[in-house]
């Protein structure tokens, strides 16, 4: 038997099994680029995070950006979930362009982050998703119910 040949097949096989979330979404809007994201994922119901968003702009050198400062100045963030919603308190990053504002999700499911306002002259007006908030049990260890094994 070729057992490396069953061992790539397998983590191939392993590779494509995972689901993948939202992650940090990458707009564009006018001459900027806005990503929008969790701080620490997967967002988890009842403990602290940051709903983290980075402002940039093109630099001098292509492929390269630079991130605004007091982007924020005349710009502010909301968060929806059902028909609840509650403006940001954003916090400037000490680097250039990162901005958070800090949250505990309450609840399991879908959030969006609406930016609304302007950024040097641009009209920004935007509603982005963000990776859901999950469960506890994503981090339970060990497992609490179905399991009785170990006591």
């Amino acid at each position: 038997m070729n057992y490396p040949l069953f061992a790539i097949a397998g983590l191939i096989v392993l590779g494509f099994s995972f689901s993948f979330a939202y992650a940090h979404t990458t707009i564009e809007v006018g001459p900027y680029e806005i990503e929008v994201g969790w701080q620490d994922e997967p967002p988890v119901v009842g403990i602290l995070n940051s709903i983290a968003i980075d402002v940039r702009e093109p630099g001098d050198v292509e492929g390269i950006s630079m991130g605004i400062t007091n982007a924020f100045k005349n710009l502010q963030a909301s968060v929806f979930s059902g028909g609840a919603s509650k403006v940001l308190d954003i916090n400037t990053d000490p680097r250039p362009g990162h901005y958070y504002a800090k949250i505990i999700p309450t609840k399991i499911g879908s959030l969006e982050i609406k930016l609304e306002g302007e950024i040097n002259g641009i009209e920004i007006n935007v509603v982005i998703p963000v990776e859901d908030v999950e469960s506890t049990s994503v981090l339970d260890f060990p497992a609490t119910s179905g399991s009785s094994s170990g006591q």
